[in-house]
């Protein structure tokens, strides 16, 4: 199995809020997301987060007063290469 390589490109807040606004309209013959799910697919969006480490995480684990998002090393993908260790994100 190939290593995982890193990504060079993320989506720009326009590009997310473009998402978001396709997320939200209602089109036709097309069934949208439900509202959790169009949440956390912006939060993944958003954030960068692997979809593991969000489906993981716990409230007690968001910190909205200080910003920050605790990933603890249990949830957190880990190889040979690079062992997990707990990380918060900003």
């Amino acid at each position: 199995m190939l290593a995982e390589q890193p990504r060079e490109r993320w989506l720009k807040d326009d590009e997310i809020s473009d998402v978001a606004e396709r997320l939200w309209k209602k089109h036709p013959g097309c069934y949208p997301f439900k509202r959790e799910n169009q949440v956390a697919l912006l939060l993944l969006l958003s954030t960068g987060c692997r979809i593991g480490e969000g489906i993981l995480s716990r409230w007690k684990d968001v910190h909205l007063d200080e910003q920050t998002w605790h990933f603890p090393k249990a949830i957190r993908k880990s190889n040979k290469s690079y062992p997990a260790k707990d990380h918060d994100t900003f």
